[in-house]
């Protein structure tokens, strides 16, 4: 009674979000409490309804009207969303939420630019940056037309000035041509020699004895009387001169130059000038600033012949030319090819059908750089002659006209990125990099590690002391905004690190910290799994972050399986029991403290009152004889490695841990992955820099299940990923209906014309593309959401039509159709990884990372192996519950026992202490990284020393 009178009162004070039947999606008519300005996190099994709770409720609400109270004007530039099926939200405030699945900016986009420094950084070099002339490094002058106006003063009075426009034009004109044009500006005069000639005496009848000669525009005539000097005439006129021709003005006095003036900056030693700086002249992204030669990327794509010919020991008949002749002998535009080829041969004395390396490359060279000399070719029964201009140019020509990102990544696959010999990876123009503060450029500071970066601007804290206040402050800002993604575990990053490049989890912090210094208070903060990708060290960091945002007045509620997470959180929401239809409920609510008393699952994992992956389980693996095979990896040195050597045993569970930034990607996926691709499938991805790899040999398949999303549309789905789809749409055909109609499998597609709802062309959606909103999807009218026409409809198999099925989840198809081994064990594998309350046919673009990443592994595991399979997982535990990852384990753990590899990258402690093997590099991210710090058994982990070994003991 106590309990509900204090809720009551926190309820009166607004001091409690109150949520009342909530209905997204599986949620059952959830009623919960949200304190505000307090931490919160929501936990639970994978499809209990976290993000139904979080994000399609909480924030979907607050967004909604947040944007209901804006003018109409501003609506139109944003759209609010349909309401959530929720009866009542009381207390709400405005939501910003922070997801993992939310869209990159574009292709440009820095994480110097994506949180705001680089702003204050251009303002910085504008103001208080040193122009240097970037053909000697002089420092650059600038002289006004105040120095001149003083200079003039000097004079004695009766002293003749002149002010004139030297000539200048790129056009080749005639002398009458430039003649005629300084009159149409309404000049009379021109400087010829040393003689002012007016233009009313100049003849062109022998324009012969004029070309070549020099001349200057006069601009204004002046004695200095006896009254003082017109200072405004003088800079008018300057001013004037200076913009005619040439961007310059000089001044005579008495026949002799006198000074020489021009708006902007200029080297003394007259090698260099150029317009006064700009806030624009420090941008990559303007045509102002951004170098010409690579429009400011940095890089230059060349390219690559080992990438256009990753297998020589093919013959170019065979296809390999892999440009030309696509995955899986499929050809497309092949034939049209292959006459050039053997018209090419036939000329250079080559055949088509020899392996290319057995061709001499001074024969091979005009297949790479073409033919001067068009080549005759017979093609659909014509003689044509084809100027021929190589491979190369041709891949070049079609990168430069690639009008969208995926026609550009299809050619990038055989080039490589070079860094731009003209600005040497700065992306600015000589001249702007040229500017420098405390002896860096812009460019320089962008390249530094943020954490470097901070320890050089706090180095530099006595030499902006006589800055004005308002240079101080942006040094200040740029401090407090650096200290943020330092404080959120990403201090190994640099401002010039591309945002496409990034993890899921590193945007995601970056996200985070952005929002620690945007000064907002009173909001509700939204976050998907903050922790994903974290040591547990930096995820410390990350929670000290977040309470530095609750502390300032907001609302911080975070979705989370995270143990540091959830026991550093004021207030905990628990949902299940279990997943899809068998969760939905809110099962505990308050605080830590409080949970302890609770029997939820989560209760029972968090206080180790049922985890099978626990401390007593240290060693029963390891403790087993290690396998006699090995892969061996010698002098490993891309990115920050530092050139070690490395045995990864075969036939175990080797997990690779350490912080943030600690080169566990560049080794696995760069190094390790791309050699494997590259020996056992002819890939045309480069391994990162190694002198050799050994015991490939013990393996005869990879699958590399990484974090990489399905797909962003509405075509893709589990049905679909995992094939299990085709086998559906052919029983549908062998239905007796369907046969009688004469319906085949493809009439059951929702990608094909036949059965699929035209109207809707088999999306179940319309999306209206409205000017700078956000898509806007509603359900196609015409088939109600269900993809299919009526006819496709009637069919039904075990009384299901094709809809029904792509509805049902997974946990239920699998029992109806059990009486089909080959989709059942399929669906089974699914339940297995923890999947079964998805729904076959979910969209791709609704699936979260883990869930992604688990359809993989599903897939993986659902193909045949013998014994001899190495799976490479990029932290899969992502997502997942304490009882989800227990499940994944052991499922691993079967797979080693059939004699196939595991190798993790993976920072679940429970993992790393269960595992066969383990590898941790550091010390710390970045370049203090790279290095391996321990290799071992997990029983010796817990001796060491290391960041994982302290995390280890301390839970």
């Amino acid at each position: 009674m106590h309990k509900k009178n204090l809720e009551e009162k926190l309820v009166k004070k607004r001091e409690l979000i109150v949520i009342k039947k909530a209905r997204e999606n599986n949620l059952r008519s959830v009623n919960a409490l949200i304190p505000k300005n307090q931490f919160t996190v929501i936990t639970g099994v994978s499809g209990s309804g976290k993000s139904s709770l979080a994000f399609d409720t909480l924030y979907a609400e607050g967004y909604r009207r947040f944007v209901e109270n804006l003018s109409s004007g501003a609506k139109l530039l944003v759209h609010a969303g349909r309401k959530p099926q929720v009866e009542k939200i009381e207390n709400l405030a405005p939501a910003i939420a922070v997801s993992q699945n939310a869209a990159r900016p574009n292709v440009r986009s820095t994480v110097g630019t994506f949180s705001g420094i680089m702003d204050f950084w251009r303002s910085i070099f504008l103001i208080f940056g040193k122009a240097h002339c970037p053909v000697c490094d002089h420092l650059l002058e600038k002289r006004t037309t105040e120095e001149i106006v003083n200079g003039l003063k000097q004079l004695k009075k009766g002293t003749r000035i002149v002010i004139t426009a030297p000539w200048k034009s790129e056009q080749p004109l005639t002398w009458k041509e430039k003649i005629n044009l300084v009159a149409s500006q309404g000049y009379a005069r021109i400087k010829l020699g040393e003689k002012i000639v007016a233009l009313a005496e100049l003849s062109f009848s022998d324009e012969s004895t004029l070309m070549g000669q020099e001349f200057e525009v006069v601009v204004d005539r002046l004695n200095l009387g006896k009254n003082a000097l017109d200072k405004e005439r003088i800079i008018d006129s300057l001013l004037t001169a200076s913009r005619l021709f040439s961007s310059s003005a000089k001044v005579w006095v008495d026949g002799e130059e006198k000074f020489s003036f021009q708006e902007g900056l200029f080297c003394p030693r007259g090698c260099f000038s150029s317009e006064e700086l700009e806030l624009t002249c420090f941008s990559f992204n303007s045509q102002k600033g951004a170098c010409p030669k690579c429009s400011g990327l940095g890089e230059l794509a060349q390219a690559n012949l080992q990438k256009i010919i990753p297998n020589p020991r093919l013959s170019l008949a065979e296809g390999a030319v892999v440009a030309w002749f696509k995955n899986g002998g499929r050809k497309d535009g092949f034939d049209y090819y292959q006459k050039i080829l053997e018209a090419l041969g036939k000329r250079r004395g080559f055949s088509v059908n020899v392996p290319v390396e057995k061709i001499p490359a001074k024969k091979l060279k005009s297949l790479f750089w073409g033919e001067k000399k068009p080549l005759k070719i017979i093609w659909q029964g014509t003689e044509k002659e084809i100027l021929f201009e190589g491979i190369i140019k041709m891949l070049e020509d079609k990168y430069q006209q690639a009008d969208n990102l995926v026609a550009r990544k299809e050619v990038e696959k055989y080039f490589v990125l070079q860094t731009c010999p003209e600005c040497l990876g700065g992306r600015l123009k000589k001249e702007y990099l040229a500017v420098r503060l405390f002896d860096k450029n812009i460019s320089q500071l962008a390249q530094m590690e943020i954490s470097q970066l901070v320890v050089w601007m706090q180095e530099k804290r006595k030499l902006i002391q006589s800055w004005p206040l308002e240079g101080q402050d942006w040094w200040e800002e740029i401090e407090g905004k650096l200290r943020g993604l330092v404080e959120a575990g990403v201090g190994y990053l640099s401002l010039d690190r591309t945002c496409q490049s990034l993890s899921g989890g590193e945007f995601q912090k970056i996200k985070i910290a952005s929002q620690l210094n945007d000064g907002l208070s009173g909001v509700i903060y939204v976050l998907d799994e903050p922790t994903v990708g974290l040591h547990g060290r930096d995820s410390q960091k990350l929670i000290n972050l977040l309470k530095k945002i609750r502390d300032k007045g907001n609302t911080v509620v975070v979705v989370e399986h995270d143990q540091q997470m959830m026991q550093a959180a004021d207030w905990i929401l628990d949902l299940g029991p279990g997943a899809g239809v068998e969760g939905g409920q809110l099962v505990f609510q308050g605080t830590l403290e409080q949970m302890k008393k609770e029997k939820t699952l989560t209760a029972k994992y968090l206080f180790q009152k049922e985890n099978k992956l626990n401390k007593k389980q240290v060693a029963k693996f390891a403790k087993k004889e290690m396998s006699a095979k090995n892969i061996v990896i010698y002098q490993v040195e891309h990115h920050n490695l530092k050139g070690f050597d490395l045995k990864i045993p075969l036939g175990k569970i080797v997990t690779f841990c350490g912080v943030s930034g600690s080169g566990k990607s560049s080794l696995v996926e760069d190094v390790l992955s791309k050699s494997l691709k590259q020996k056992l499938y002819h890939s045309e991805d480069l391994p990162g820099k190694h002198r050799k790899i050994e015991g490939i040999e013990n393996i005869n398949r990879v699958a590399i299940i990484d974090q990489i999303p399905l797909g962003r549309s509405s075509r893709s789905n589990p049905a679909t990923y995992s094939g299990i789809f085709n086998q559906i749409r052919e029983l549908f055909a062998k239905t007796k209906e369907a046969q009688q109609k004469r319906f085949t499998a493809s009439y059951f597609s929702f990608n094909m014309k036949g059965g699929r709802c035209e109207y809707c062309q088999g999306e179940g959606e319309l999306k209206n593309e409205v000017n700078w909103l956000e898509d806007i999807r509603i359900i196609c009218p015409y088939c109600s959401g269900l993809r299919y026409n009526k006819k496709a409809l009637e069919i039904k198999y075990h009384g299901m039509n094709i809809a029904q099925v792509l509805n049902m989840d997974i946990q239920y198809a699998r029992a109806f159709f059990s009486h089909m081994p080959a989709i059942g064990e399929k669906l089974e594998i699914f339940c297995r990884v923890g999947l079964g309350y998805l729904k076959l046919g979910q969209d791709a673009f609704k699936l979260s990372g883990g869930e992604a990443q688990r359809i993989k592994l599903a897939t993986e595991l659902a193909k045949k192996s013998n014994g001899k399979t190495l799976y490479i997982l990029d932290e899969p535990t992502m997502g997942l519950h304490f009882a989800d990852i227990e499940k994944l384990f052991s499922i691993l753990r079967e797979l080693t026992e059939k004699g196939n590899s595991i190798i993790l990258v993976e920072h679940n402690l429970e993992v790393i202490r269960n595992s066969d093997w383990v590898i941790e590099l550091g010390p710390e991210g970045g370049a203090l990284g790279g290095e391996i710090v321990f290799q071992g058994v997990p029983e010796d982990l817990l001796k060491a020393q290391t960041w994982t070994a302290r995390a280890l003991k301390g839970c």
